[in-house]
């Protein structure tokens, strides 16, 4: 069990690596002479275990501060072109509506003067004609009056 937990292969190959040197060290048999030697050793392989173990958590920290910068730099750039995105389109709806009232506008004064100048047309017409009946009338009343004034005349002196 314990050599199985030794030589577990580990999702990052630095911890990998060092497990299997701490296990060749375990189980390789020392003398009593060397037990100073081999204590240092140990001390040593601890410490470096350590020191690779530290390394893989400050290269994890870093990637996970990497990834988070990332992260952040790609939300601000999707939000920008979210954002650029919506303005465009709020910008061409606004430009659109605008434009409808203004053609809605000139359209209306347009019909306006139109219709002013049609209905000042037809007046003139209207009046011109009118003018035209009345002086008609007037001169064949005129013309009656006086024709019968002539024959009044004509027959007082005969």
């Amino acid at each position: 069990m314990f050599y199985q937990s030794l030589t577990k292969l580990h999702e990052d190959w630095p911890i990998n690596v060092a497990s299997r040197v701490l296990t060749r060290q375990m189980l390789t048999p020392h003398t009593t002479d060397d037990a100073q030697r081999t204590t240092d050793k140990r001390r040593s392989k601890k410490l470096t275990m350590c020191t690779v173990c530290s390394d893989i958590q400050t290269y994890r920290q870093t990637d996970k501060q990497t990834d988070r910068q990332t992260d952040r730099q790609t939300d601000r750039q999707t939000d920008r072109q979210t954002d650029r995105q919506t303005d465009r389109q709020t910008d061409r709806q606004t430009d659109r509506q605008t434009d409808r009232q203004t053609d809605r506008q000139t359209d209306r004064q347009t019909d306006r003067q139109t219709d002013r100048q049609t209905d000042r047309q037809t007046d003139r017409q209207t009046d011109r004609q009118t003018d035209r009946q009345t002086d008609r009338q007037t001169d064949r009343q005129t013309d009656r009056q006086t024709d019968l004034l002539r024959l009044n005349s004509m027959l007082t002196i005969s």
